[in-house]
């Protein structure tokens, strides 16, 4: 309701806050981003719907072959033990390794625990020797 007005005064501009430097790669990524977009756009307006998917189908189709070669160079390979199929590992590529190594290792460290708590049994056992 009140509010101080005075028109032979200029607004001061806000301090400017110090830009981070994922604001700056943002601002640089996004400007990239709008001139190959530009680019694209210029280039691509100039040719007839039939030349767009000429070059839609052939970018498709050279993809496509591409990795239909690279998966069965993948499977045709010589390199490595060819394994029949097996549920040993569910997901090829599984970080923990196969359930048989995942099996071992919890073996080894439940061999380890009770390593430990024989030696906490031990100890308690000193120290009141009248329960067994």
């Amino acid at each position: 309701m009140f509010y101080n007005f005075n028109a032979h005064r200029a607004r001061k501009p806000a301090p400017k806050q110090d830009q981070g430097l994922a604001r700056q790669i943002f601002q640089k990524l996004t400007a990239l981003q709008r001139r190959w977009a530009g680019f694209m756009q210029f280039h691509s307006e100039r040719l007839s719907k039939n030349w767009l998917k000429a070059l839609c189908l052939t970018v498709l189709a050279s993809s496509g072959t591409y990795s239909a070669y690279l998966i069965w160079d993948g499977l045709s390979s010589g390199k490595g033990p060819k394994a029949p199929l097996s549920m040993d590992r569910l997901w090829p590529f599984d970080p923990y390794g196969s359930k048989q190594n995942l099996r071992q290792v919890s073996d080894f460290q439940r061999y380890l625990d009770s390593l430990d708590h024989a030696v906490t049994r031990d100890s308690l056992l000193q120290i009141n020797p009248k329960q067994h």
